[in-house]
């Protein structure tokens, strides 16, 4: 017989927006991302200008 947790287990939430420098993010009114941003953790993520990139799993 299958053991099963007593709770369950921890969830993360992760959110990328692409196409959006994160300085003109902060720009607009966007209460629910700053609720969430307040609420957790925020990494604003600083890439080379000469490397591509890809959003979403590789």
């Amino acid at each position: 017989m299958p053991v099963r947790p007593t709770s369950p287990a921890p969830r993360v939430l992760v959110v990328g927006i692409d196409g959006v420098r994160y300085d003109h993010l902060r720009e607009p009114p966007t209460p629910n991302l700053d609720a969430i941003a307040a609420a957790g953790f925020l990494a604003p993520v600083e890439i080379d200008p000469g490397t591509p990139t890809m959003s979403g799993p590789c």
